[in-house]
């Protein structure tokens, strides 16, 4: 079955109404988060550059962060695990410049790439969260736009995704708006 997905301000109370006037169901929404302060002390953190043999494992990890996140904000009720591919691989080799993974006692237990002005895909390896890895990388990822000149780096938060937020939050990152998503099927 397919489907269509409307994008609107998460305060834009007419095209809410639209949207639920022609049928389609309020699925989930993000939040666009931005930095204006200064550079990080630099941490001390085991990051390197992403590298092909790392796809398996940092894909793995990222795949298996995101689908708990979707799960945890309960607004992906069918999410499921993202499987590897190849096409996938090749874009992620293409990019390598702009992917990073934390890499401690030869294991990934952390990823995540950088997308013009924006951080995205940050995950760490649940086994490794809740220890301060995460929001070392967000200041690790941070200062790595700073340096390429970016004065205000940003970030998307999905609604619901707590944790993350607070770290954002805990860092400086202040939010600039939400975006909501709302999808219906076509006949």
């Amino acid at each position: 079955m397919k489907k269509i997905t409307a994008i609107y301000a998460f305060n834009n109370d007419n095209a809410k109404r639209f949207v639920l006037k022609n049928g389609y169901q309020l699925t989930w929404a993000s939040t666009l988060m931005k930095y204006d302060g200064d550079k990080f002390e630099e941490p001390d953190l085991p990051v390197r550059q992403y590298r092909d043999e790392d796809f398996d494992e940092a894909f793995r990890l990222s795949a298996e962060a995101f689908h708990r996140m979707r799960v945890g904000t309960g607004c992906f009720p069918d999410s499921v695990v993202a499987a590897p591919r190849k096409d996938t691989r090749e874009r992620w080799l293409r990019w390598a410049k702009e992917k990073y993974v934390i890499e401690m006692d030869g294991e990934i237990v952390g990823y995540a790439n950088l997308d013009e002005e924006e951080l995205s895909s940050v995950s760490v390896k649940i086994s490794h969260q809740g220890k301060g890895l995460g929001k070392q990388f967000v200041k690790y990822l941070t200062n790595r736009l700073i340096d390429k000149a970016i004065d205000e780096p940003v970030l998307w938060c999905v609604e619901g995704n707590e944790n993350a937020r607070h770290i954002y939050e805990s860092l400086g990152y202040k939010e600039v708006f939400t975006q909501r998503f709302a999808e219906k099927n076509l006949s």
